[in-house]
């Protein structure tokens, strides 16, 4: 009898199991989080117009946005994953950091007029020529690429020019107490300056100097853990763009109202822009890979990045199904 009752326990233990594991086999995967944080510069009109009408929620993702001025602000935040995606424009030192944490998904533009040299109104400076012996200001701890070209063109080298670095919000100020003599920024701060009889452009890069590409970033971590939500983010990106086509006015009334920007500072910053929204394909690491060399060429980075480990087109295709 106690035999055939320690049969049937281990009977009923193993049925048991069974029981278990059918039930973990048969569990429904946890579901991945539908929703994305986001950070990116107050220049890009694409995100606030698209989230006001509401074009990501009907692609089924939820976004946290947080719009800054500073493209060291979105690097950090990248960085320590505390953002998972970010729009901003391509800084190639970061992006030839080993072990970057992120990748870029998508390429949102190719705007090369939205950048330039200024100078105060009342000037004498009228040419890149003319910044010889004077104090020249940017955002970047060395003198940008495209700028150290195109003045090396006009026959001005780093030794002939000094070089501050300076944050965008203090440009326009430094430039009208003359601490500075040129100040290298980008819309909407031209536009806002310009606007107001505070300074002039005395030059804009072609694509020969600068392409100025605007990359949409994910955090490694978010590839590997949200990556439908990425792709949802995607679609909603590409619906917002296609909403703010073929809605300008409307769409710069927005943009205004959700970065705080003057209409007709909005209304210019958008201008400036060329939306070029595409998978970051061979054609594209080939146009970064050509950028590169300008980097290397002044030694602000001592070669190019691995485009392999820079770049994923796995969202942009999960999102489109290319």
């Amino acid at each position: 009898m106690r035999r055939l009752t320690g049969l049937l326990t281990r009977a009923a233990f193993a049925l048991g199991l069974a029981a278990a594991a059918a039930s973990i086999a048969t569990a429904p995967a946890r579901a991945e989080d539908p929703s994305v944080s986001l950070i990116q510069l107050r220049a890009y009109i694409i995100v606030p117009v698209g989230l006001d009408q509401g074009k990501f929620k009907e692609a089924g993702v939820a976004v946290d946005p947080k719009i800054v001025t500073d493209n060291l602000l979105i690097n950090e935040a990248m960085s320590a994953n505390t953002s998972e995606v970010g729009i901003t424009g391509a800084t190639y030192q970061a992006l030839a950091a080993p072990d970057l944490p992120y990748s870029i998904i998508a390429v949102a533009e190719q705007s090369p007029e939205a950048v330039g040299v200024m100078t105060a109104a009342d000037s004498e400076i009228k040419s890149l020529a003319d910044l010889k012996g004077k104090t020249i200001a940017g955002g970047d701890g060395e003198p940008i690429a495209y700028l150290q070209e195109a003045l090396a063109d006009v026959g001005v080298h780093k030794g002939d020019y000094k070089y501050v670095k300076i944050e965008a919000s203090t440009g326009a100020a430094a430039l009208a107490s003359k601490q500075i003599d040129a100040w290298v920024s980008y819309n909407p701060f031209i536009a806002a300056n310009v606007s107001k009889g505070l300074a002039k452009v005395i030059f804009t890069p072609s694509t020969k100097y600068f392409n100025n590409f605007v990359i949409i970033l994910a955090t490694k971590k978010a590839i590997a853990e949200k990556p439908d939500a990425l792709a949802a983010f995607l679609k909603g990106y590409g619906k917002s763009l296609e909403w703010v086509q073929s809605n300008k006015d409307a769409a710069v009334q927005a943009y205004s109202k959700a970065t705080g920007l003057e209409p007709d500072v909005a209304a210019a910053t958008f201008a400036k822009r060329n939306q070029q929204f595409k998978s970051p394909d061979a054609s594209v690491v080939a146009d970064f890979s050509r950028e590169a060399q300008l980097y290397i060429k002044y030694g602000l980075i001592p070669a190019e990045p691995d485009w392999s480990k820079v770049m994923t087109t796995e969202i942009w295709d999960r999102a489109f199904k290319k």
